[in-house]
């Protein structure tokens, strides 16, 4: 499953198309290996992360995080109904609001 996953991920990305994925808990990806956690997160264009204190875990899988960025994670409460976006190929990011119930 793991092969097809990331083959899939990697065709995917050679013809500019997108797969999107979603795993509550970084351990589930952990639980693959380290080794195919890092293939499987370097394979991925863009990660949404939600505020958690698991950025060990993160890092350990491939996810570079830089102080700020770990900052938001572990300081923004879970329920702001905020994330970070991750640019995995460039390294880029933002902090977005996601709450879908405000004024527009």
């Amino acid at each position: 499953m793991f092969a097809y996953i990331t083959n899939a991920l990697a065709q995917a990305r050679k013809i500019n198309g997108t797969l999107c994925m979603a795993f509550q808990k970084i351990s589930q990806v952990k639980e693959l290996g380290i080794d195919k956690a890092k293939s499987l997160i370097g394979n991925l264009s863009q990660v949404i992360i939600y505020p958690t204190k698991d950025t060990d875990e993160l890092i350990e899988c491939g996810v570079p995080l830089s102080d700020s960025e770990i900052n938001f994670l572990h300081n923004t409460n879970m329920r702001a109904r905020q994330v970070l976006v991750k640019n995995i190929v460039t390294n880029a990011s933002a902090f977005i609001e996601i709450d879908l119930k405000k004024d527009l």
